[in-house]
């Protein structure tokens, strides 16, 4: 299922009650879509931030059991982003003899 049809799917269902929803992850996860894929079916759906969408999603039945490694999954990710970041490399060239040293931080 394509971004655009779950955006479809969720203004075909708009104005369903929060059952409703549940309902609808816990079809969407039979389907083998993830957690993300959710997130954009319910901000779409309930026309929310993907943060709102997301506390849904991962408190409903459907994806209650995998919320903690989604959680530690994406603060994982969000560390080495940061890390990327942060990183820096110093070269140093001796120009005695041409050797180069660097240092990765």
């Amino acid at each position: 299922m394509t971004i655009q049809q779950i955006e479809k799917l969720a203004k075909k269902n708009k104005g369903k009650t929060t059952q409703d929803i549940y309902n609808t992850l816990t079809g969407l996860k039979l389907m083998k879509l993830g957690i993300v894929e959710c997130i954009i079916y319910v901000s779409s759906n309930k026309q929310c931030s993907f943060i709102e969408a997301k506390e849904m999603v991962l408190n409903s039945p459907a994806w209650i059991d995998k919320k903690e490694e989604f959680i530690t999954e994406e603060q994982t990710a969000a560390f080495f982003n940061a890390s990327k970041i942060n990183t820096q490399k110093i070269e140093h060239i001796y120009p005695s003899d041409g050797t180069k040293d660097s240092t990765s931080m």
